[in-house]
Formats: structure tokens, C-alpha cells, sequence
């Protein structure tokens, strides 16, 4: 019997139940009357006709089981118990309704902001070979190193980026916004191509031509220019210069930075960066495409090796540069990687203080401070992981035993 008509005989119980019995109360009369036929008394034929038909109520349930979805009966029935109960006790109702709905939201807010932190790739072609790179170091690199870094073997391109705040001048008003400071290669890295208008040319990262361009996110073009239907070549006033937009990008795009999205998006120029110059000042975050094929252990290698000439050539500016790199992937779990000291190059007094306390300032505390820092639902990850950093004396204790064992390894 198909489960539609199951359940339409849930319905029409009441009189399948009636029919039934009226059957087997015609069953039973038979058997009684052959009793009788055989000279039995009315009594002993009446007891002898149920003990050799049975338990009627047993064939009754039986043949309903077959006919009717007891179990939707069921549920039906204990939902009725259960709203009759709850009725007797409004205030209990309330509260359990109340937690329910507070559970509820919290778990969903808090899965929607790891979603939209971790778990959303970025906008772009093949966002699972986007990394981020933080030299050995620093977890942010100057734009000299960035230069003469060139193309490690391992990344198919590298590129910069950096947060940066604008002031935005409309008539009497000033606004604050928080851009993105990238170079000119940095949409060509992700794949990423304009809406509206186009992206940087590498002309426009030049120092020298200081251009004054400017590409917008397209919320802010929508909140900022609502009533335009194509905003390319307009001009905005930033920190009392005039930017000509130059490109929209798309509804759709995802910068692969947590929750955080830009405003805008300006090259790397002395304009907005100041001086850039400065081999030391590393305020910029690297990102870099993996060429096909290759890992991230064989790009940390490449790039280290790279990193490692560049200490030797300017061992004052890039002191501790060549140390191995931290790789992490733009998006998903695995941004949330972190690793601990290298003790094999560590000696049992170096960067320790005396007062038996963590690390001054490990790259795994800087992770945490930067992750937290605008990807709130990473926070608590974030805080266990500096939580879980070994302190000063254990350190200490741990890593002559870990230099034996690297160089038996190496060995």
C-alpha cells in the first residue's frame, strides 16, 4: 500500500476501526454457532469459539498496522500530550521558547561570521592556490624586499597589500573610509577583473608618475553614488587629492580577507604609503599564487632561499629575514595554521627573558593579534593559540635535545 494512502487512513481510522470489529465479531459468531450444532451449552460455546479464534483486539491492531502510518498516529498523539502539558505551565513554555530562539541565533550568527571569515574562498581563479606569505622575520614585508624579491621558484606571482584609512571630502562633509592599498599586479594575482571600468595597469604602482586612481567596491559605489548608472571617471576628493575611479568591481567579489572589505582600492604610491624606500618599514602583507603543481613546502623553500640573499645583502635592514616563511592559505582552516618556534636554531638563552614568561613577541602571538583583529569569529581559536605557546623555561630546557635531534635528521 503506498504511504499517501497510509496516511489517508489515518483519517478514515475511526470507521476502518469499526469495520474491523464488526468482522471479527461475525468470525466469532460463527465458530460460536458451529458449537452449538454440536449440543454444546450457549456458555462453554461462547468460550470455546474465543479460545480457538483468538485475542480479537491482537488481530484488530494487527490488520490497522498493516493499513494505517501508526507512527505518524503516534507522533500525533504525543504531540496533543505534549501541547495539553505545556498548556498547564505557560511560564516554562516561555522561557524554553525564549532559550530556543536565543540558542538559535547565536549559532547562527556565529557560524554565518566563520563562514564569511574563514570558509569563503576568495573572489578569483583557482582561490586554492592563493596563499599568504609572512617572511621569517615580520608577519608584513617592506616594499624594497618586495621588489627585489622578483619570482621565486614555486609562486606563479606575488603581490602586496595593505590596509590603509582615506578621507573622503563631499562638499561640507568628511568621511573616513578603510581601503586597500595594493600593487599594480594585485586583481591580475587573484584572477580579478573589473565590472565597470578596469584595474590598475603597472604603470600606475610607479613612485615616479605618482597617479592618483582609485577602483571601488561595489557597495560602497552603490551607497556612495546611488542614483549614477556608471560611476567610472568620476572624481573623488582623498586626503585632499582628486582620485579618478577608474574601475567597479563586481557585486559577487570576495577579497579573502575575513570580514573585511575595502572601500576602494588605491596603488602603491608615495601618495598614500609615504616613503617606500624604507628597506625596514614592513607594512605591507604579501600575497602569492602557487604555480601549478607546486606545494607550499616547495615555495617556502624557493622563497626562503630568496629571502635568505636578501639578509645577506643587507644583513643591518634584514636582520633574521632568511628565517623559514610562514605560508597560509587565503581561505579555509588552514589559515588558521600557525607554527611554533624553531627550536633547532634556537639557543637555550636566545630571546628568552629571565622572569620565566612567554616569548616578548613570538610570530605565532602576532598571528593571533592580526587574525582577531578584524576576524572576530577566530578570536577564540586565536586566544588558545597563545595560550598554548610554551613558556621561557621550557623552551629553554627543550631545545638543546631539539638541535641534537635536527642535526641527526639533517645528518
Amino acid at each position: 500500500m503506498s504511504p499517501l494512502r497510509r496516511l489517508w487512513n489515518v483519517v478514515r481510522r475511526s470507521r476502518m476501526d469499526d469495520d474491523l470489529r464488526q468482522e471479527l465479531d461475525t468470525h466469532v459468531a460463527l465458530i460460536e454457532d458451529e458449537e452449538r450444532r454440536q449440543g454444546v451449552t450457549a456458555e462453554q460455546a461462547r468460550r470455546n469459539a474465543r479460545t480457538r479464534f483468538g485475542n480479537p483486539d491482537a488481530y484488530r491492531e494487527r490488520a490497522l498496522d498493516a493499513v494505517i502510518a501508526t507512527w505518524f498516529e503516534h507522533a500525533w498523539r504525543d504531540l496533543r500530550y505534549a501541547v495539553r502539558t505545556l498548556r498547564k505551565s505557560p511560564g516554562h513554555v516561555a522561557v524554553v521558547v525564549l532559550c530556543l530562539g536565543l540558542g538559535i541565533g547565536v549559532n547562527t550568527t556565529i557560524f554565518g561570521l566563520f563562514n564569511a571569515a574563514l570558509l569563503t574562498p576568495p573572489t578569483g581563479r583557482d582561490p586554492d592556490r592563493l596563499v599568504q606569505i609572512e617572511p621569517g622575520n615580520s608577519d608584513q614585508i617592506s616594499y624594497p624586499n618586495y621588489k627585489d624579491l622578483g619570482r621565486p621558484a614555486g609562486f606563479e606571482d606575488l603581490a602586496l597589500s595593505g590596509r590603509v584609512t582615506l578621507n573622503l571630502r563631499s562638499g561640507d562633509s568628511l568621511q573616513s573610509l578603510t581601503g586597500l592599498q595594493v600593487s599594480a599586479n594585485y586583481f591580475e594575482l587573484l584572477g580579478v577583473s573589473a565590472w565597470r571600468g578596469r584595474t590598475f595597469s603597472a604603470t600606475e604602482e610607479s613612485p615616479e608618475q605618482r597617479p592618483r586612481v582609485v577602483v571601488l567596491d561595489f557597495g560602497f559605489s552603490r551607497r556612495q553614488f546611488p542614483d549614477a548608472g556608471d560611476v567610472v571617471g568620476r572624481i573623488l576628493n582623498l586626503n585632499g587629492d582628486a582620485f579618478t575611479v577608474v574601475g567597479v568591481l563586481s557585486e559577487d567579489h570576495r577579497p579573502g580577507m575575513g570580514l573585511f572589505v575595502p572601500d576602494l582600492y588605491v596603488p602603491i604610491t608615495p601618495i598614500v604609503s609615504g616613503r617606500l624606500d624604507d628597506r625596514r618599514g614592513g607594512s605591507f602583507d604579501l600575497r602569492a599564487r602557487l604555480s601549478l603543481g607546486a606545494s607550499r613546502d616547495q615555495a617556502a623553500a624557493a622563497f626562503q632561499a630568496a629571502a635568505q640573499r636578501l639578509e645577506v645583502a643587507y644583513p643591518v635592514e634584514n636582520g633574521g629575514f632568511g628565517r623559514p616563511p610562514l605560508i597560509l592559505p587565503m581561505s579555509g582552516l588552514g589559515s588558521l595554521q600557525v607554527g611554533g618556534p624553531d627550536f633547532s636554531q634556537m639557543e637555550p638563552t636566545d630571546q628568552l627573558d629571565a622572569s620565566n614568561r612567554r616569548l616578548p613577541e613570538s610570530r605565532l602571538e602576532r598571528f593571533a593579534k592580526r587574525r582577531s583583529a578584524f576576524r572576530p569569529s577566530s578570536f577564540f581559536l586565536a586566544t588558545l593559540a597563545v595560550q598554548s605557546l610554551p613558556r621561557s623555561s621550557d623552551l629553554a630546557a627543550v631545545a638543546p635535545h631539539a638541535r641534537f635531534w635536527s642535526s641527526q635528521g639533517q645528518s
